[in-house]
């Protein structure tokens, strides 16, 4: 969480943008305004990503989505 949190001081103080590459979404949203979702180099989802991640609209961003961790899941023992 470090980095991310030095990545969002840049962003804030340089008005920088950046192009952040992951797998986890939940991470992104930490440090992005804006996210796209590809799937085999192909946009499969973009917006806001507050909106992309609250109200997914394609399978492979809610596969992402739910490959993240929960520990309020109950199927965590």
């Amino acid at each position: 969480a470090g980095v991310l949190a030095l990545l969002e001081n840049l962003r804030q103080a340089f008005g920088v943008s950046m192009l952040y590459i992951t797998h986890d979404l939940l991470s992104a949203r930490l440090v992005t305004d804006q996210i796209m979702v590809l799937n085999k180099g192909s946009v499969v989802e973009s917006g806001e990503t507050a909106n992309v991640l609250r109200h997914p609209t394609d399978e492979y961003t809610i596969r992402l989505l739910d490959a993240v961790p929960n520990p309020s899941r109950a199927d965590v023992a």
